[in-house]
């Protein structure tokens, strides 16, 4: 290769690694972390706070946000180092507030409900389309389990009132303020239970330059009024040194002073002229200016009508909830009486009223005890069934044998589809003899001694086990839909006079 071909190579530039983007992210996110808004809500955080003021930077790098951002302790602390409410510890390995902690009394009258947002709609996208209106603090976007998708609604919360008032009076002038006599049932919060800064920073950026070229011209201008003048004190000084002199230089002297005249009058129509100018581009400006505000606030306006975006006030959105709460605990109420009525008919009561009576009287003569009842150890009442395969359908098999002898009392599957030996227990020794001279598959035999003994002390640990277990008591509404599908699935049956 010669010279030429060295100097035609390009060498590569080297990548400046620009974290100024990622910084102002971390701290964004840290300060809201530290909010007021936030930490009236994060049980976990403020229960950190509450144990000591200092907080481990380590704990924030779990939280999903900051993961996403793919950074590390070192950049943490370089963000915080320029945030005004938090501040890092002595060895910089944790964070604090600089202030104390105040809690908005008064949260639900700054905060607005918004229903029909989009499907893909974040924090970021809401707290954009009502920043107009206010400082917003905080976004929840309830989501569902299974897909993470949003629910269509969320909650607004505002840094004050006013914030509140004003989103709420857009709406209402757009049509898209809900109504207070909206049915809850309409609600999407109950329907789903069940079942531009930049365009104002570049307006900004072009009053600046506006303002930069208006300085440029008007520099100008003081420098050809300070040449002129420098010009008239010459041409003084020349006609007080030039007095015993011709005609001839008073002419040039007159001449020259017509000139600065005509100079005069030239500047002074060009200063007019710019000041018109300047006018003229300042009145357009704040034309361009309302004409990109209404653009936007048109643009606005098209986007919430397009997507039907409602809203509505918390207390407002409150009082329909618990609208619908009263009505759901009267519908209850009223099908609880019905389950009631069903179960206490004139055709029943009979039956009802003495199984109640001698239910009573068998609990008060059976002593209570906290372990299962003790079984009566009867010898000869045990079989044990060896299968060539073990067994796939159990209720099956029980059924059949049931059906081979009338008195299997149970029948023990120790490990069902896995297992090939079956315990049968019958009420007596002469059935179970029975059962072995019967012709069903397997090999029969009936347990004696030591292997029956273990077999009953087996029993009796599996019984007690199985009565230490503490059953959940259906209560509420699953209590009754229980009663309403068993009193569904009961046969009606008809007396012969009928």
């Amino acid at each position: 290769m010669g010279e030429d071909d060295y100097e035609n190579v390009e060498i590569p530039k080297k990548r400046r690694h620009r974290k100024k983007h990622l910084y102002n992210s971390i701290l964004k996110l840290m300060e809201f972390y530290f909010s007021d808004s936030n930490l009236s809500k994060d049980r976990f955080l403020i229960q950190q706070i509450n144990e000591s003021p200092y907080v481990d930077l380590s704990i924030f790098l779990k939280f999903n946000k900051i993961r996403k951002l793919n950074c590390d302790i070192e950049d943490i602390r370089k963000a915080i180092g320029k945030s005004e409410l938090i501040e890092l510890s002595e060895d910089r390995d944790k964070v604090k507030r600089k202030l104390p902690i105040k809690f908005n009394e008064n949260v639900d009258k700054c905060t607005i409900y918004v229903e029909n947002i989009k499907a893909d709609a974040d924090h970021e996208w809401i707290s954009q389309l009502f920043s107009d209106f206010g400082k917003v603090v905080y976004v929840s976007i309830p989501k569902y389990k299974h897909n993470k998708t949003n629910k269509g609604f969320a909650f607004v919360e505002f840094q004050d009132e006013e914030g509140a008032q004003n989103a709420l009076t857009y709406f209402e002038t757009i049509g898209c303020k809900m109504p207070s006599e909206t049915s809850p049932e309409n609600l999407k919060s109950i329907q789903t239970f069940e079942d531009g800064n930049e365009q104002n920073e570049e307006v900004d950026k072009n009053t600046n330059k506006n303002a930069d070229s208006n300085e440029i011209k008007l520099e100008e201008e003081s420098k050809t009024l300070s040449e002129v003048k420098n010009e008239e004190n010459n041409g003084s000084e020349m006609v007080e040194q030039s007095t015993d002199e011709s005609v001839q230089v008073k002419r040039k002297l007159e001449e020259t002073a017509e000139e600065s005249a005509s100079k005069k009058q030239k500047i002074e129509n060009i200063d007019e002229k710019l000041v018109e100018e300047e006018i003229q581009a300042v009145e357009m400006e704040d034309t361009e200016n309302k004409k990109k505000k209404k653009h936007k606030k048109d643009k606005k306006k098209n986007l919430i009508q397009e997507l039907g975006i409602q809203v509505l006030s918390k207390p407002e959105w409150k009082k329909m909830r618990n609208r619908y709460l009263d009505l759901q605990k009267k519908k209850m109420k009223e099908f609880k009486q019905y389950l009631n009525r069903q179960k206490y008919s004139q055709r029943n009561y009979d039956k009802s009223r003495k199984q109640q009576q001698t239910d009573v009287a068998q609990f008060k003569e059976e002593p209570k005890e906290n372990s299962a009842p003790k079984l009566e150890f009867l010898p000869g009442v045990i079989v044990k069934l060896k299968l060539p395969e073990p067994v796939i359908d159990i209720k099956k098999f029980k059924n059949d044998a049931k059906l081979v002898s009338s008195e299997i009392k149970y029948i023990d599957v120790p490990i069902p589809g896995c297992s090939n030996e079956i315990f049968i227990r019958f009420n007596n020794n002469k059935g179970a003899k029975e059962f072995c001279t019967k012709d069903f598959t397997g090999e029969k035999t009936l347990l004696e001694g030591d292997e029956e003994q273990t077999y009953w002390e087996k029993i009796q640990v599996d019984r007690e086990h199985k009565f230490s277990k503490n059953v959940k008591k259906q209560r509420g509404r699953e209590k009754l839909l229980k009663k309403a599908e068993k009193i569904m699935a009961q046969h009606i049956k008809f007396d012969e006079g009928d």
